[in-house]
Order: structure tokens, then sequence, then C-alpha cells
């Protein structure tokens, strides 16, 4: 969990959807990203990427304090005799904080996962992109938020009303299923299928408040799926 909405508060910080979805970077090389690259990211390498940027038409301002997207990842590591050698995750933060020992993505030698992604930005509009194994990434910025209040969105002479958005200190795990992994609410073993649980968010998670006018929540979901089936969540 990354942070959570609530009503309106000094604190909070409004979001802003933008026209269209913009590609921010892509390290293939292909045509349309403000940012484009021909080499994947390495082995344990760090990737600087600016955000607050012009391009397209479309403005990210100095303002943004994070941006929500859509990133893609392909793990391009060679194969070896254990796989399990070469299977990779990412993580994004900004720039000015140490990387976290949470991960927004993973997936095995060779293959290909898109997932939403809430990344916070430094003063100076840069996150990181953190991978530990050769990946070839994009990433689609679809809004962002920011500490400027909105007055009118849709043109229509009104103020629209919203959830305002506020981002916790640190990233803190909220449920976890496996056994000896920490996290504020702990199943200590795999969910069945067509199982449902409920999971409390409100209160104290690791040290850090998740208040009773929380609404909604925004976060992170990492799937093992251990079945020989395909599924969803």
């Amino acid at each position: 969990i990354v942070g959570y909405f609530g009503p309106a508060d000094p604190t909070g910080l409004y979001f802003y959807p933008l026209p269209r979805p913009l590609r921010l970077s892509d390290t293939t090389g292909a045509q349309g990203a403000c940012s484009s690259y021909v080499n994947p990211i390495g082995t344990g390498a760090t990737h600087a990427e600016k955000a607050t940027v012009t391009c397209q038409g479309i403005t990210i301002p100095n303002s943004a304090r994070m941006i929500v997207g859509n990133a893609t990842m392909t793990n391009t590591s060679p194969t070896t005799t254990n796989t399990s050698l070469n299977n990779g995750s990412v993580t994004f933060h900004a720039a000015q904080i140490p990387r976290p020992g949470t991960v927004n993505m993973q997936l095995p030698v060779t293959t290909t996962v898109s997932n939403q992604v809430i990344v916070g930005l430094s003063r100076d509009g840069v996150f990181n992109t953190y991978s530990s194994a050769t990946s070839h990434i994009s990433f689609d910025i679809m809004g962002y938020f920011s500490a400027e209040p909105e007055v009118d969105v849709d043109g229509d002479g009104n103020r629209d009303a919203g959830l305002l958005f506020y981002p916790l200190g640190r990233t803190v795990r909220l449920m976890e299923t496996r056994l000896s992994e920490p996290g504020c609410f702990s199943l200590e073993r795999p969910l069945n299928a067509n199982q449902g649980i409920p999971v409390a968010v409100r209160g104290n998670c690791g040290g850090l408040q998740i208040p009773l006018t929380a609404r909604a929540i925004s976060g992170q979901i990492t799937v093992f799926n251990q079945s020989r089936m395909n599924g969803s969540l």
C-alpha cells in the first residue's frame, strides 16, 4: 500500500488525469515515446527518468509530486539451465530516496508483464527504475498528483468535488499470504481457487496510520500462481 484517498485536507494531493495516455519512456527504441532508448536496463542497474516534461502537446508540470501510469517489462536475460537465476523484478521510486524493499513487477525470463504504477517524484521531477534482471521497460503516464487545487475540471463553471490522495511516508505491506513473510495482515497460506478474503485496512500498519476517513486505497499487488492452470485476481 502506498497511500489512501479521503476528504479534503491541506496535506493532500489533487489528481489530474491527462487528456490521453502519454508514453514517457521506452527502452526498445520504438517511435512515439518522449524518451526513447535503444538498450535495455542492465541487471542490477538503475535508470533515472525525468517525468516533469512537455511532450506531444501535453505538460506534466513542475508541481507534480507523483505520477500514475502503466509500466511494461520484458525480461531479456539469457536463458540458462538454472532459470531461477534469471527471474527479474522492477522497482520504481522517487529519485531522492533509497530504493525500498518492495517491487512493482516481477516475472520469469523471456516473458512480458505490465502493471499500473504510482510513483513519487524528486523535487526536480525525477523517478528511478531499478531492474534486477536485464529488461526492456516502457512507461505510459495517465495522470499526476499535485498540491495545486483543481477548480473546474470539465469546464462547466463548477468545482468538481472529489477525494484527495494522501501518500504514506513509505511503502508498507498490508497483506501477505506467504509463510514467514512480513505483512500487517498475514494469512500464511495461499488463497484457494474461487476464494475471497476480507482485509481490514483502516488503522495502524507498520507504524503508519490509515485513518477512519479513508474511503479507497492505492497500492501494488503481486500474485504467485502456484497452480498449473491460468488464473486471475
